[in-house]
């Protein structure tokens, strides 16, 4: 039957191979290249069903056309199922066989080009990704430049304002550190966590517009006569409007304004009350305060611990939740010297504290430089990575360093 089908072929123009074994026919379809494949439904050594589960592994595309009895229909059927594209029942006439292989080539063709532009669509699709995975590199580099620029820019203030005075620029400094470990503290992050370190960094540069013997006895004794005093008062306004025909820097001259606010309304310049007042405002109030007491050269009947204080105004000058927050931010101090060190997204675990931020793949920030890191929070991020954790770039983490 094999050979008289191939010359039925073969007398339409087409050559052929014959092969009376089902596992050598398969094995001439993966070294040779064949339009078509005919196969009966009953081969010496397994099924024509079997036939096309293997021709169907090795040449998904390849159409096959089975030849088939009355009496085998159903299992003809039962081919067209598993991918054969149309049978021909014994007896045939040549007539029969020609618009079957055209059919078959027909249908080759379509399935050659499809696959064609699935290829295309697929490499467009590549391009396309590789296109977006920089334009997201591009962004986080950007993201990169401009936090760095914006903390250039911070550090230079810095710099102005310890030309003025030495000791009020340390003090910048320290507010600005530990505002930002209880901003963390808080659940402050990303841009947040970065205005209020702004914040913290530039909450005196108003002192700049006034004498530099304000400066020196805020940073000593604290003691001012009314004429000073009504002076010092006018600090956080002039600090705003420093700071903010700046635009990147319009949320922070808000926070300067209102940092010496109280949650008792007992602050100035404007007497604000509880919420009224920034967050990061109330942060820099406990803050500056707690540094304040802790460097200044007052006499020993002045002298109270300054966390006793905190304490004791927590409540009335200060938002409870701060002031807890600002002693949990003291006992890490306390805690001694850490290290930064690189782990994998799926070594991360609760109390870890971020040295650099976690962002997705497009460049946003999910978690901010300095988070301390929950359970939520961890999968949390897991979650929106979105990918495999185990190729996703290492994160920089904070470690207490053994003694």
């Amino acid at each position: 039957m094999g050979k008289r089908i191939a010359n039925t072929i073969e007398s339409f123009g087409y050559a052929t191979t014959v092969s009376t074994r089902a596992v050598e026919a398969v094995q001439l379809l993966r070294t040779g290249r064949y339009g078509l494949m005919t196969c009966d439904i009953e081969m010496p050594d397994m099924t024509g069903l079997a036939v096309i589960r293997l021709v169907r592994a090795a040449c998904p595309l390849l159409p096959v056309l089975m030849i088939t009895s009355n009496s085998e229909l159903s299992t003809a059927l039962e081919a067209l199922r598993l991918g054969a594209f149309d049978y021909v029942v014994k007896p045939f006439k040549p007539s029969d066989i020609r618009e079957k292989l055209e059919r078959g080539f027909a249908v080759a063709l379509a399935d050659e080009q499809r696959e064609r532009q699935v290829d295309k669509l697929k490499e467009r699709i590549a391009d396309r990704d590789r296109q977006i995975e920089a334009g997201r590199e591009e962004l986080r580099r950007l993201n990169r430049l401009f936090k760095k620029g914006v903390l250039d820019g911070l550090g230079i203030s810095v710099n102005i304002l310890s030309r003025h005075n030495e000791a009020l620029a340390d003090h910048s400094r320290r507010v600005g550190d530990i505002s930002l470990r209880v901003g963390v503290k808080l659940g402050l992050r990303g841009d947040e966590l970065l205005n209020l370190h702004a914040a913290g960094l530039l909450h005196d540069i108003g002192m700049l517009a006034l004498s530099p013997d304000i400066a020196v006895a805020m940073c000593t004794h604290g003691q001012l006569d009314r004429v000073e005093k009504t002076a010092y008062l006018r600090h956080c306004e002039l600090g705003a409007q420093i700071v903010e025909g700046i635009e990147r820097f319009q949320c922070v001259a808000a926070v300067i304004a209102a940092h010496h606010e109280y949650v008792d309304g007992t602050g100035f310049p404007m007497g604000l009350v509880g919420d009224a007042i920034p967050l990061s405002a109330r942060i820099l109030a406990a803050v500056e305060d707690l540094d304040t007491f802790r460097s200044m050269n007052r006499p020993p009947d002045e002298w109270r611990d300054p966390v006793a204080r905190l304490q004791d105004e927590a409540g009335r000058r200060y938002d409870p939740a701060v002031v807890s927050a600002l002693l949990d931010a003291l006992a890490d101090e306390a805690a001694g010297p850490r290290e930064v060190v690189e782990v994998a997204v799926t070594e991360l675990i609760p109390g870890m504290k971020l040295a650099s931020d976690i962002c997705s793949r497009n460049g946003m920030v999910l978690v901010g430089e300095g988070q301390l890191l929950s359970a939520d929070m961890i999968e949390r991020v897991r979650g929106l990575l979105d990918t495999d954790l185990h190729a996703t770039p290492p994160v920089r983490v904070e470690r207490a360093v053994a003694a």
